[in-house]
């Protein structure tokens, strides 16, 4: 079959024509020529053009109708013809950023998806804000030690907090006697 293929294009035979001379759909001819990379006869400019884009297509692993046509700087609509024509689907996959896993992505999205679920989305955002946080060195209001805090953090230790909170609630209780 691939020979066969091979003389018809040698012969400048046009997509048209290989298929009636084999007596096969015009689709499985263009598959045929993708499966075996023949390149349609030169003279068949039209053709020529399309399998040349449609290889380009399957070379750039897009994930969108709409990404393939800006990559390729052709219209949706040729594209979305083309892919019908060599049964060329856009790429439905990608991986999570965070595990490494397979997401398939839906038909209906308009968007690449970065996380496999939101356990992963959660922890990026947790990593980007760990990252983010610069580290404030402050002074403990009970002991005077230096810390690591927050913003709003008073205290060192979990025991100068409750210890804090004892003493002001004695000051309160001898204010009230």
């Amino acid at each position: 079959m691939k020979n066969l293929l091979v003389n018809l294009t040698n012969e400048n035979k046009n997509i048209d024509e290989i298929a009636s001379i084999l007596k096969k759909p015009e689709k499985e001819i263009r598959l045929l020529l993708l499966k075996y990379s023949i390149t349609p006869g030169d003279r068949i400019e039209r053709d020529y053009q399309e399998y040349a884009k449609a290889l380009n297509i399957i070379k750039n692993e897009c994930y969108f109708y709409s990404e393939m046509a800006k990559k390729l700087d052709i219209s949706l609509n040729k594209v979305i013809n083309i892919c019908k024509m060599y049964d060329i689907e856009p790429n439905r996959q990608s991986n999570c950023t965070v595990c490494g896993n397979t997401i398939e992505l839906d038909i209906k999205s308009k968007h690449l998806k970065k996380y496999c679920s939101k356990k992963c989305a959660n922890k990026a955002f947790n990593i980007s804000k760990i990252k983010s946080k610069k580290p404030i060195i402050k002074h403990c209001s009970l002991c005077g030690e230096s810390f690591e805090g927050g913003p709003n953090s008073k205290y060192c230790t979990e025991w100068c907090k409750s210890l804090a909170k004892d003493i002001k609630g004695v000051i309160k209780c001898l204010k009230n006697l």
